[in-house]
């Protein structure tokens, strides 16, 4: 699966002239988990994480960094819609014809609302423990759960991927939509590809104008050339010129 913005995860905003007058008006706390079952908090080898994301925001729970950084990626598609971590369990019959029990770490509603149930592991033991062979074994048997069966291992996670996957999802938690629309109207004018550096100079929106052009490029209105780093070097483009 590959890593495109998604705008479906935007923030909305308040009208102007809007009174915040309790704390209730100022900050409202994500909605809970959507999963089916808490996950342990013990771990030799692993890390625990929540990321508030989705629409409405809602806590969702991740049992490892491999697991977060897999849920920041899907964040930042455009052909995402829903993102359930922990959905009800799947049985099916292994090769002993033992009966088993699975739960999948996320389960994926994309925007032409098909379904794809996505397990997370490390490289090393999904192939020690064969989880390519249990997801045909699972689609199999598992009829109607999910159209597709997807194995996300770190090969599948580049660092420059996940790390602007991390910063598309912090950039669209600003409250700042009038800074969105000056880039546009600055970008309106592009003719070819420019830095961010120099768009972000000719918005005078210092770091708030990076954030806007890395909040545009999140939603699919400019273009990042390249696979590295979106940063004030990087090229970008308008999208129906690029």
């Amino acid at each position: 699966m590959t890593s495109t913005a998604n705008s479906d995860f935007t923030s909305s905003y308040d009208a102007p002239g809007t009174k915040y007058t309790t704390l209730h008006d100022l900050w409202r706390p994500p909605a809970p988990s959507k999963a089916t079952r808490q996950l342990s908090r013990r771990s030799k080898g692993s890390s625990r994480a929540i990321v508030v994301g989705g629409k409405p925001a809602r806590a969702i729970q991740c049992e490892s960094n491999l697991e977060r950084k897999c849920l920041l990626m899907l964040f930042a598609r455009l052909d995402v819609a829903d993102v359930v971590e922990q959905p009800p369990a799947v049985i099916y019959y292994d090769d002993d014809g033992r009966m088993r029990r699975h739960v999948f770490d996320f389960f994926v509603t994309m925007t032409d609302d098909t379904t794809v149930a996505v397990e997370v592991k490390p490289l090393a033991k999904a192939e020690k423990y064969h989880w390519r062979e249990r997801l045909r074994r699972i689609a199999e048997q598992a009829e109607g759960f999910a159209d597709r069966y997807v194995l996300i291992t770190e090969e599948n996670l580049p660092p420059e991927a996940t790390y602007n996957a991390a910063l598309i999802h912090s950039v669209r938690r600003d409250d700042k939509p009038e800074h969105d629309q000056h880039i546009r109207r600055i970008a309106a004018d592009l003719h070819g590809q420019v830095t961010i550096a120099d768009l972000v100079a000719r918005s005078g929106l210092a770091g708030d104008g990076f954030r806007a052009i890395a909040r545009l490029v999140g939603a699919g209105e400019l273009i990042a050339a390249g696979r590295g780093r979106i940063d004030y070097p990087t090229f970008v483009s308008r999208a129906e010129a690029a």
